[in-house]
């Protein structure tokens, strides 16, 4: 079983929600986020600390990494650590939009050297 781990903006929950059940039907083990701080989840500064770290080491167990974003691309500074991390480890990556409509992979407008780091897409499970 391949392990995946979402990483993005918890602006987007209904996102991190829709890929990880998506994921989980095909048979990954999937990482996400421990909380959505701008969907109303609140940590002291010293949790929040703990959580990212905690994150960090998601990533390194994956296998893959899924980037949940919007229709603008959209990539924070966060998620453009994390995937400078995931590359420092040669992870491959994937934007979500292709897990469930296995459009392949996306140009990111938003952040255009992203387009370097993830040269496939999840493809349909056989």
């Amino acid at each position: 079983m391949q392990k995946v781990c979402l990483i993005g903006s918890t602006k987007f929950k209904e996102e991190y929600k829709r890929v990880n059940i998506e994921l989980s039907k095909r048979g990954y083990i999937v990482y996400s986020v421990a909380g959505f701080g701008y969907s109303g989840d609140t940590f002291t500064d010293d949790e929040k600390d703990t959580l990212d770290l905690v994150h960090l080491a998601k990533i390194l167990q994956s296998d893959r990494i899924v980037i949940c974003t919007d229709k603008t691309n959209y990539i924070g500074d966060s998620t453009k650590r994390e995937i400078k991390w995931a590359k420092m480890f040669s992870k491959t990556f994937s934007f979500s939009v292709s897990i469930y409509k296995n459009t392949g992979t996306r140009k990111c407008t938003a952040w255009p050297n992203v387009n370097e780091l993830y040269p496939i897409a999840l493809q349909e499970d056989k």
